[in-house]
């Protein structure tokens, strides 16, 4: 597994491969069949204890590349099944029970002007009125 690095804690590279916005390097670290249970569902070791997906809906250090990192994360999720795919979408953050889902949402709310790419993947947000 090449882009394992050093590091034998697979679930930390996956979510700094999210939080860095390496799109590759996640697309190979999921082909190379990484435990999708550890590394997309179990919560952080920190304080609010996100997931990928809370990560890429937060926003990584690559924009560019949110929607995509999105994309694959959710794909990863269907093809480990429906109850996966469920798991990994309503996955609640340690401190405030926010969802991936939310965590858009907050994002929408304080950047109204913004564009996020990656809202048509989470239909249930509306770009809040200015009226």
């Amino acid at each position: 597994m090449p882009y394992l690095t050093d590091n034998p804690d697979t679930a930390f590279v996956v979510r700094e491969r999210v939080r860095n916005g390496e799109l590759m390097q996640l697309k190979a670290l999921i082909k190379e069949g990484v435990d999708f249970k550890t590394c997309f569902l179990a919560p952080a070791p920190t304080v609010r204890g996100y997931t990928p997906l809370h990560i890429a809906a937060w926003g990584t250090a690559k924009p560019n590349y949110d929607r995509d990192i999105v994309e694959v994360i959710l794909q990863a999720a269907k093809k480990a099944g429906s109850e996966a795919e469920s798991a990994v979408r309503g996955a609640k953050d340690l401190i405030d029970g926010e969802t991936p889902l939310d965590l858009v949402s907050v994002f929408v709310a304080l950047r109204p002007s913004g564009r996020a790419p990656w809202v048509m993947l989470l239909p249930h947000v509306r770009r809040p009125s200015n009226g």
